[in-house]
């Protein structure tokens, strides 16, 4: 690797990714959770909340009789299990009564908080694909060109 020169601070800026087995610099990891700050920051968090200020999900999966089955038997098996869990949950679900903003924003909050788990790792893994698929991209234009 050869360092970088700042001209304007007269610094050395060195590159601090390593070089894989194969000698390309290891920069996934950077790449990967840009685009992954992307997807949460720019596209599901501010979609969520639209969806969640338009269509009132949590209200109307409560109106129905399965809905409202599903989710006190959920609420049971929470407070059995993991109780802590299943309290600051009661505690975001209160904030759902309100105005529409409020009651968005506290829909947001327990969809979020709900989907964590399962959401977390899809969107590493989307942003990895992401990444792979901009990769393979880069190298076959390389290829064509040279």
């Amino acid at each position: 690797m050869v360092p970088k020169v700042d001209l304007a601070m007269g610094l050395v800026r060195r590159d601090s990714s390593t070089l894989d087995a194969d000698g390309t610099p290891k920069r996934d990891w950077g790449e990967k959770f840009k685009v992954y700050l992307f997807i949460e920051c720019g596209i599901w968090l501010p979609g969520c909340y639209l969806a969640c200020y338009r269509f009132a999900p949590t209200i109307r999966l409560m109106q129905t009789a399965s809905g409202r089955r599903a989710v006190e038997a959920c609420s049971g098996w929470l407070s059995r299990t993991v109780p802590s869990w299943h309290a600051k949950l009661v505690e975001l679900a209160g904030k759902i009564e309100g105005s529409p903003a409020t009651r968005a924003f506290g829909e947001w909050a327990l969809i979020n908080k709900v989907l964590a788990p399962v959401n977390f790792p899809f969107k590493m893994w989307l942003a990895h694909k992401f990444v792979q698929r901009r990769r393979a991209l880069e190298e076959a234009i390389d290829n064509t060109t040279s």
